[in-house]
């Protein structure tokens, strides 16, 4: 029985402290998974006192405190999975109000249930393996918000899984998510289908706990907003993403054909592992906009910081746009304006070297008063020149 206690209690604190970590390092719109472990916090605190209290009046109170952790986490966990999924349009004012409506009468119902039995018909306390524990007849509104918790988690459930369906790394990070939710409600629907009078559901939490602290490492809060992976997924540019401690969280399609491993292979591996391509890709923590060459082919790297909403960099992530044809193009030109400075030169040379006689000879014969037609000829030999000059210097034919 200790160990339960005990278990209880670390559970409370574990969530607690995780509630406030998850404050300073998860993005403030996301305050609903703090709101979610401190339910947890509440209910599992609330209940070991419920199993270790000896009078039937303690153990009502207990049983009572527990409900402002019970009440609304399956509110919270509903906005919680719109947060994570980028659906923020959603959660209005209007809409938290009106989701917290059936939460906030519960409590209040809950508290005052000696005057209408609404919550609980009837409680009794009876030993069950080896615990003193209170046994519960449910009223009328207990059944309906039961039904409504029960609604939004499998609402929730239902977009969680619907968001992760189009990447194998998001399908586990999905599965992880859904499993930290679906074992405690098992838990919790085994307590109320009378399976087992001892209620699990805080002790389930336990592993709701170590999911979302195994998530957290990788902040996986903070990168990607995944209502904008289809946009990445369709980018014919190729688009990575590191953490802070530059372990690779993502690559589209586009990145994946240029890389040429499989997408498990390079998830959660170091952004060294692509250096061999380039060691520019290791750098992508540092500012870097430039041409490299990866595979015969030219991209033009840009790499930026990934800002958190707490303003603080949670990772960093490059984009390459493949400059190929535009670069074969640029050197296609550089060949014909190569070639054409060649020819001007070619046609300098034998064009001016001609002319450049035929007018010695004619000046000649004007000096020595042989003038005659020569002088026409000069005139034409110096039209010509000036044709020649013009092509070479502005490319047009004109005198």
């Amino acid at each position: 029985m200790q160990f339960i206690y005990g278990l209880l209690f670390s559970i409370s604190s574990l969530a607690i402290i995780f509630a406030i970590f998850s404050i300073y390092r998860a993005p403030r719109s996301k305050w609903a998974l703090s709101f979610i472990m401190v339910c947890i916090a509440i209910w599992s605190f609330g209940y070991a006192f419920e199993l270790k209290s000896n009078g039937f009046a303690q153990k009502v109170f207990w049983a009572k405190f527990e409900y402002f952790g019970i009440a609304p986490i399956a509110v919270a966990w509903l906005i919680f999975v719109l947060q994570y999924v980028g659906k923020r349009k959603y959660i209005t004012p209007r809409n938290i109000l009106l989701l917290f409506f059936d939460p906030l009468i519960t409590i209040i119902l809950v508290w005052n249930n000696e005057f209408h039995h609404l919550i609980w018909k009837s409680i009794e306390m009876k030993h069950y393996t080896g615990f003193s524990i209170l046994i519960f007849e449910y009223g009328g509104w207990a059944k309906i918000h039961t039904a409504y918790v029960y609604l939004l988690f499998s609402f929730s459930l239902f977009i969680l899984l619907q968001i992760f369906s189009s990447h194998p790394y998001y399908k586990k990070q999905a599965l992880a998510l859904a499993l930290s939710s679906t074992i405690p409600w098992i838990a919790n629907l085994s307590y109320v289908l009378r399976f087992t009078y001892l209620d699990a559901t805080p002790l389930a939490f336990l592993f709701t706990s170590i999911v979302f602290i195994y998530l957290m490492k990788y902040r996986f809060l903070d990168i990607l907003p995944v209502a904008k992976e289809s946009i990445l997924e369709s980018m014919d540019d190729a688009v990575i993403a590191v953490d802070r401690n530059m372990k690779i969280l993502y690559l589209n399609p586009a990145a994946l054909k240029l890389i040429g491993l499989p997408f498990d292979e390079v998830i959660g591996s170091n952004i060294k592992l692509l250096e061999s391509l380039h060691h520019d890709l290791a750098r992508i923590h540092t500012s870097i906009r430039k041409e490299i060459e990866i595979k015969n082919r030219y991209f033009e790297i840009k790499t930026s910081p990934i800002i958190g909403e707490c303003n603080d960099v949670i990772g960093y992530f490059a984009i390459l746009r493949d400059v190929t044809e535009r670069k074969m193009a640029e050197k296609k030109l550089e060949e014909a304006l190569k070639l054409e400075k060649d020819i001007k030169i070619k046609m300098a040379h034998y064009f001016f070297n001609p002319i450049a006689i035929a007018k010695g000879f004619l000046l000649l014969n004007i000096e020595e008063g042989k003038n005659g037609k020569v002088k026409k000829a000069l005139e034409a030999i110096e039209r010509i020149e000036k044709i020649v000059k013009n092509i070479i210097t502005k490319g047009r034919i004109e005198e």
